[in-house]
């Protein structure tokens, strides 16, 4: 097998997680992402040569995604017209929008359920407001997801994310570890299949394990890595970089009485949590451009508009490390 060379991200301590609901603000959630590529976009959508009856049927800017592990989803929409997108206070006549979002959840090619969303009008970071719809329901990884912005006047502007089914167990490649002389530089190579050609976050797992204390620690290490020749993705894990952070759980294990203090703790398992892209989100050349993300339309999947609507889906792998926990500085 051909592949890139792997590209580790510095500094990861700054965006080490402690549960799912975290992001990287390093490496960005997809969420940001979003937000950012549509942001660009709307340079184009503020445009007052765009007309909306004549911008090729063009109505409303859209971004936003689905995360399986969420039940609160959101929508930005913009509706595109002759005038700037600014709305720069809660009088203002851009305040009021004529939209009604609606979602559709399909499996088999079968329509099986359907959500309204509520609109908010929300003050951004900028001060500037925003019209961002919210919705709560579950998302099912595999099913397909049709949002829908419709005007009073019959007019739609629509989008679609299949959510990225990963259930097959054991899919990644998970090479030996490889030590140097002193033990002082440990890597672990990892290669995903083409089933996981779009990872955004990876984590790497540690599951620590002493008397009846069984744990596990998160450590996010970004969207670190590279393609692969045959479509798939290549990173390394970093035991040595990682072990003052897995410690540091353990001591505050101690301190708080989970441990005895001085109970052997051993490295049972370690493992990877990787947050993946829907296939659209594939963008030009497999990289993340902002320059070329600029362009619009480059990266869009919206029927009667501009920006994206995606999708989050996950997948975790976890192998046996007791004979090498001594050896990775562990008890």
């Amino acid at each position: 097998m051909h592949r890139r060379k792997p590209k580790r991200q510095p500094d990861r301590e700054q965006y080490v997680l402690r549960g799912r609901r975290a992001w990287c603000p390093r490496a960005c959630a997809a969420f940001s992402l979003v937000f950012a590529v549509s942001g660009l976009l709307l340079v184009g959508c503020s445009d007052p040569t765009i007309d909306p009856f004549s911008n090729d049927g063009r109505y409303f800017t859209i971004y936003g995604y689905l995360d399986e592990l969420k039940t609160q989803h959101e929508l930005r929409v913009i509706p595109i017209t002759r005038q700037t997108s600014t709305i720069p206070s809660a009088d203002d006549p851009r305040a009021e929008i004529d939209a009604v979002v609606i979602s559709e959840e399909y499996f088999g090619g079968q329509l099986i359920s359907t959500s309204r969303w509520s609109h908010e009008l929300r003050q951004l970071e900028d001060e500037t407001f925003a019209h961002i719809f919210t919705a709560n329901f579950r998302v099912t990884a595999g099913n397909t997801y049709v949002v829908r912005v419709q005007r009073s006047d019959g007019i739609e502007t629509s989008a679609s994310t299949t959510v990225p089914r990963l259930d097959i167990a054991n899919i990644l490649d998970v090479r030996p570890l490889q030590f140097n002389a002193d033990s002082t530089i440990i890597r672990q190579e990892i290669v995903a299949p083409p089933t996981i050609a779009l990872p955004w976050n990876i984590r790497a797992i540690y599951l620590y394990s002493g008397g009846v204390v069984n744990a596990r620690k998160f450590i996010s290490y970004g969207r670190v890595g590279s393609p692969t020749d045959e479509g798939g993705w290549v990173f390394e894990l970093d035991p040595v970089a990682d072990r003052p952070l897995v410690m540091a759980a353990i001591e505050d294990a101690r301190q708080i009485g989970q441990l005895e203090p001085e109970q052997p703790v051993f490295l049972t398992a370690m493992g990877v949590d990787i947050s993946v892209l829907d296939s659209q989100w594939r963008p030009p050349g497999g990289e993340f451009d902002p320059e070329v993300l600029a362009q619009p339309g480059t990266l869009s999947n919206v029927e009667n508009g501009y920006g994206y609507f995606g999708s989050l889906g996950y997948y975790r792998q976890e192998w046996n490390t007791d004979a090498v926990s001594s050896a990775l500085g562990y008890n």
